[in-house]
């Protein structure tokens, strides 16, 4: 089951709000306005648009197909956190939905509770 739309939205600016913008050029400042007036959020432009916003936060992303897989061929490996590379990426791999890696380079952790595989049995024997 794919998020809705306003759960998307919902976990980007979570995400956002847990880092400070870190403008480290002029085109980055640049990004944030050119998002604020787009107008077209749909398909592989809305990803891109979205993706920028995460990338002026700080955030490494790289594109990846419906399936969730990476359209890139290192996958995780090709985040980054340059604009003008995201446009590259998106360029020639482009892809409807964002992908972050986890770990120390975002400074995210997940933990996925798949409830058909019993993973919410597990969570509530061990929640605290």
């Amino acid at each position: 089951m794919k998020p809705s739309n306003a759960a998307n939205d919902s976990l980007i600016d979570h995400a956002i709000a847990r880092r400070q913008p870190s403008f480290r050029r002029e085109s980055d400042r640049e990004d944030v306005r050119q998002i604020n007036f787009a107008t077209s959020f749909s398909g592989t432009s809305a990803s891109l648009t979205r993706a920028l916003t995460l990338v002026v936060s700080g955030l490494p992303c790289f594109p990846c197909r419906s399936d969730k897989r990476p359209t890139t061929l290192r996958g995780f490996k090709d985040a980054t956190r340059d604009s003008d590379l995201l446009r590259e990426l998106w360029r020639y791999h482009p892809g409807p939905l964002i992908g972050v890696p986890t770990g120390e380079v975002s400074g995210i952790d997940v933990l996925d509770i798949d409830p058909r595989h019993g993973g919410n049995n597990w969570f509530s024997e061990h929640e605290g």
